[in-house]
């Protein structure tokens, strides 16, 4: 017996759908691997007229240029940037310690250090006498740091107690914090510290103790999803620095800031 003509119609349609389907899929598989629209969306913490986000800004127009990507740049406490980033909202984020990555496997790690940092103990007031975190184990009083920031996390829950130690937002609440007496010491960068001072005033308290393991690199992180553009990344970078844009562009940022200055 024959197969009817509607039982052919029928079982086309259904293949065509399945097919149809699967080819969408794909699609937007592909599409959601790589940045939207031809666009590099990074996170950072820095503002736009502070010395790292004036150099780092530059550097990254520059690298997505090259890439025929256009740059978007997204200011977000360290934290909900790692969050955005996973949701799919940030392609990457623009300097993060290479501890991060040991923390967030997830994440690719461009091996092109842009810039050293230290990070460091900041006590309310000059009468600490700490000088290593085994000594600040022996005083009283809570110790914030910069959600986000894993060197700073992983040194404290090391050295103290879980209710010693509170998650702040932004190195401005930090300091604030101890300005008013709501805590006692503060584990941050020393460039985010002085970024907030340069930008708000000397009048924030915070005297610095000691520092927090060795200067540390700090690298550009992408999503996993951009296995293809990651090694793009890395010899962009690689070949700027080699063309000394980098130094350029950091000395720029600099003789801009004390132009700028009254």
């Amino acid at each position: 017996m024959g197969v009817r003509p509607a039982r052919i119609a029928q079982d086309c349609s259904h293949f065509l759908a399945c097919l149809l389907g699967a080819l969408l899929i794909g699609l937007a598989g592909s599409l959601h691997a790589q940045p939207a629209q031809g666009s590099l969306r990074l996170g950072t913490g820095t503002e736009e007229h502070e010395y790292n986000g004036i150099w780092l800004r530059r550097l990254y127009a520059e690298a997505a240029r090259r890439l025929g990507l256009q740059l978007q740049v997204v200011i977000a406490p360290a934290k909900r940037a790692t969050v955005m980033t996973e949701r799919g909202e940030l392609d990457g984020e623009m300097i993060r310690a290479r501890a991060y990555a040991e923390a967030h496997p997830e994440m690719l790690m461009i091996d092109v250090p842009l810039v050293t940092t230290v990070f460091a103990i900041y006590a309310r007031d000059g009468a600490s006498k700490a000088n290593s975190l085994a000594e600040l184990r022996q005083t009283s009083g809570q110790v914030v740091f910069r959600r986000g920031v894993q060197v700073c996390e992983d040194a404290l829950r090391a050295a103290l107690p879980a209710e010693r130690i509170a998650e702040v937002v932004s190195a401005e609440n930090a300091l604030k914090m101890l300005e008013r007496g709501h805590a006692r010491y503060l584990c941050d960068m020393d460039s985010a510290v002085n970024a907030v001072r340069s930008r708000v005033g000397e009048t924030l308290l915070g005297s610095r103790l000691f520092s927090v393991g060795d200067a540390t690199q700090l690298y550009p992180f992408l999503s996993a999803r951009h296995t293809s553009l990651a090694p793009r990344l890395t010899a962009t970078l690689k070949s700027m620095r080699a063309e000394g844009l980098i130094e350029r562009y950091q000395a720029d940022a600099l003789r801009q800031l004390n132009s700028s200055a009254p």
